[in-house]
């Protein structure tokens, strides 16, 4: 299913390269690298930052669609990492970013342009979000400058391929090769361990934290990277991968049939239905005829089971403990589903129709969501938006945080809601990613209201503070935990006017997860599924 609206990542624009011997300068094994530094607004602090870094060699020709490689040694040749570097080939909206290509793999370093304390700085790897289909690490959302000076720790922005470069489902390639965007984030990973203390961080406290389809990969990373994972913590901003989505339309093409429908387009069909001869012919197809297509296509291309990368049964999994025992923050919106329902959609019997996986439970949610003029759900969409929160967002995370906590592992929830003056997309509520830019900093701050800097400035050392100390204190609120065995939940609520100094306040789960026992038969159905993002 295609979203109502899809955010488009805007690409940052280029910093000019210094010329040789300026610029903050880091040694690595394969050679010296050369950032820039820049001063920011209302801090005291500049910040060194290293653009364009490549994690892995350019994926292209025979390497398109395969697990990624290691990068050239430049032996010794000096790196000018001081542009922004282009975003992975997009799908949808996404493609209108003029600035991508398949040679995209490449991350970004944010240092505080400090000395570093003698043990390391902490290291917070983001990854970034968009359906496994659009997204780039050069987004000024995620610029990560202001949370790096303000927090004093080492943030780091990925690219990794996207829709079918990173997830072809190409039946010619062997099963566990078929996940490379997957393969794409753990590289990245495996690079931050063989270089960043040459940044002044510390490879032992790497913290990995994404939003959406990059939460997603974050729980795929913690729910498969079981024995020594490259990183202690993690934190999930509104996504899990344990449950298929309600999103899935009965109207989605996705896996094989996918692929069958882009070659189909590209022209790469066999006439003796060989795959290797279409995967060696859409190996030949030019990236921009790729990108032509990719534009209004509705074929989805998500992450195969190969259960090095994905599990078939990721909840099954978390509770027999088969995971990467690590701390976990994690937690959602108050209008997560707002995105992706469409107005068009005027009565229930519509709504099941679209999404099958509901229709058991359509009874019960008629019940408790009365559509009706005197409120509070005075349209269709108002109902259909609370479904959608509730199911892929709220109530997943509900029973995460609780099987999580079950295992004895330290977990903290929250639940962002807010909205201000300046937010990007009005009239949606607490939108789906609306909590990103307060994460970064990067909200606009020409019309801010002093509540949202004061709640971004506590975002920002709540995920900092979670990153240094995630087996202590963590972001500074109590755990979630499971109260008496009733199942309780202690959520963090941000934005909450009745918030503490700290910037939040704390309530029972029973206030976000009051309809979630309706859903108990849909996740009861929906473990082994594959979510659309």
């Amino acid at each position: 299913m295609k979203p109502a609206i899809v955010l488009s990542c805007l690409a940052a624009a280029a910093a000019s390269a210094p010329s040789p011997g300026h610029g903050p300068t880091v040694a690595t094994a394969s050679g010296p690298i050369v950032g820039i530094t820049t001063g920011l607004a209302n801090s005291s602090v500049d910040v060194h930052q290293f653009l364009g870094i490549p994690y892995a060699s350019p994926p292209l020709k025979s390497l398109r669609f395969a697990p990624p490689t290691p990068p050239a040694n430049r032996r010794g040749k000096p790196l000018y990492a001081t542009s922004w570097p282009n975003a992975c080939i997009q799908q949808g909206s996404g493609s209108l970013l003029t600035s991508q290509s398949e040679d995209c793999l490449y991350l970004n370093v944010f240092s505080p342009a400090t000395p570093a304390p003698p043990a390391g700085r902490t290291v917070m790897v983001w990854i970034h979000g968009g359906a496994l289909k659009t997204g780039t690490s050069a987004s000024t959302e995620y610029d990560g400058s202001i949370l790096a000076t303000s927090q004093d720790v080492l943030v780091i922005t990925i690219n990794y391929r996207l829709n079918v470069f990173g997830f072809s489902n190409a039946p010619a390639l062997p099963l566990v090769d078929r996940n490379a965007g997957f393969y794409d984030q753990r590289m990245a990973l495996q690079w931050v361990q063989e270089n960043i203390a040459a940044f002044g961080g510390d490879p032992d406290k790497v913290t990995v934290f994404g939003e959406s389809s990059g939460s997603t990969s974050v729980s795929r990373l913690v729910s498969t990277m079981v024995v020594d994972p490259p990183f202690r913590a993690a934190i999930l901003e509104s996504g899990w991968y344990d449950y298929a989505s309600i999103m899935d339309s009965a109207a989605d093409t996705t896996g094989p049939e996918a692929w069958t429908t882009l070659v189909g387009q590209l022209n790469c069909t066999s006439t003796t239905n060989s795959s290797d001869a279409e995967l060696a012919c859409m190996r030949g197809v030019n990236s921009a005829a790729f990108s032509a297509v990719l534009v209004d296509s509705a074929v989805s291309f998500k992450g195969v089971n190969d259960n090095v990368t994905q599990r078939a049964y990721p909840e099954q999994a978390r509770l027999q403990g088969e995971i990467a025992m690590v701390p976990i923050l994690t937690g959602t919106n108050a209008d997560e589903g707002s995105l992706f329902m469409s107005t068009s959609v005027t009565s229930w019997d519509e709504f099941a129709a679209a999404f099958p996986t509901v229709k058991s439970v359509q009874a019960q949610l008629e019940a408790v969501l009365p559509v009706s003029a005197a409120g509070p759900y005075t349209t269709q969409y108002a109902a259909d938006v609370a479904v959608a929160t509730d199911t892929d967002f709220t109530c997943a995370v509900s029973r995460i945080v609780a099987f999580t906590a079950a295992l004895g592992l330290p977990v903290w929830r929250y639940y962002f809601n807010a909205t201000f003056p300046n937010t990007a997309l009005a009239g949606y509520g607490v939108y789906h990613s609306s909590e990103i830019p307060l994460v970064f900093g990067t909200f606009t701050q020409s019309n801010a209201t002093v509540d949202e800097v004061a709640l971004s400035e506590a975002m920002q050392w709540a995920w900092a503070k979670f990153a240094k100390d995630p087996w202590g204190s963590g972001p500074g609120w109590p755990r979630a935990g499971v109260s008496g065995g009733s199942g309780e939940q202690r959520i963090a609520a941000l934005g909450s006017p009745n918030r503490n100094p700290s910037g939040w306040a704390m309530i029972d789960n029973s206030t976000v997860d009051e309809r979630c026992y309706i859903y108990e038969s849909v996740f009861a159905n929906a473990g082994g599924g594959t979510p659309w993002w």
